[in-house]
């Protein structure tokens, strides 16, 4: 037979070397390295062994810990998973909104441009916020990213399919951290849209004996002196987009 209620307050107020130390009913009290202490339990759910903070020591008393440490178990017992309640109900609590801005701080880092992440987050002031920002992510369905993409997909397609990719990547990382289960809404989207033919249409070139005209009008325009010159070698060297903004003068 287990032994539960193995501490005491007064051993409680004793323990300070780092370490586990059981109550029972798969309760511990957990001294960290730096002093501080917590109360953990020790769940096995679906088969699998996993450990849910209950809170500090400073805020949650032997008793209070113990009533949750007996309430959890009761849920698992039942074929409740409590981990995964109490993140849902932290879904309920997080808006769209703030895990659009999560992802866009953790992106910084990767974009090769402060402009590309600038797009980036415009995308979704533009067409996404005012539908759906203040939502609740854990409440978003498939639906709602369909009122989203439908109107830009057969008008400006481009823009929808960038839209649809960074959409994903939102939910994949809401996904991750818990805050949104099931199926990823965006991809059941996808399914329901149309496919689009893609355009073979491209840019008309111009004649080359319309390109001095082309550089005088270049010259004269009110664009600023960086935007002509970068143009203006574009044409000259017939660089790509990205290798002229990322080009440096070196001596």
């Amino acid at each position: 037979m287990r032994i539960k209620n193995k501490l005491t307050p007064l051993a409680l107020k004793k323990i300070n070397h780092p370490g586990r130390y059981s109550d029972g009913n798969n309760l511990y009290l957990k001294v960290e390295e730096t002093g501080s202490k917590r109360w953990i339990l020790r769940l096995t759910i679906k088969g699998r062994r996993r450990d849910m903070g209950l809170g500090s020591f400073s805020f949650i008393n032997l008793q209070e810990a113990r009533d949750l440490a007996s309430h959890y178990n009761k849920l698992v017992k039942s074929g409740i998973d409590p981990i995964q309640d109490r993140l849902k109900e932290k879904g309920l609590e997080t808006t769209f909104k703030e895990c659009v801005y999560k992802v866009h701080e953790l992106n910084k880092p990767t974009w090769k441009t402060e402009i590309i992440g600038t797009q980036w987050i415009n995308s979704f002031i533009h067409h996404v916020f005012p539908k759906i920002g203040h939502m609740a992510i854990s409440e978003i369905t498939s639906a709602d990213i369909m009122k989203i993409l439908t109107p830009l997909w057969n008008t400006k397609h481009d823009t929808a399919k960038k839209l649809k990719q960074r959409l994903r990547v939102v939910f994949k990382w809401s996904k991750a951290q818990g805050l949104y289960t099931g199926d990823n809404p965006v991809e059941l989207a996808e399914m329901a849209l149309p496919k689009v033919k893609s355009s073979q249409r491209h840019f008309t070139s111009l004649p080359y004996n319309q390109l001095p005209g082309l550089i005088d009008q270049l010259k004269e325009s009110s664009i600023s002196l960086s935007n002509k010159l970068a143009i203006e070698f574009t044409i000259l060297t017939a660089s790509r987009t990205n290798e002229v903004l990322l080009a440096k003068y070196e001596k």
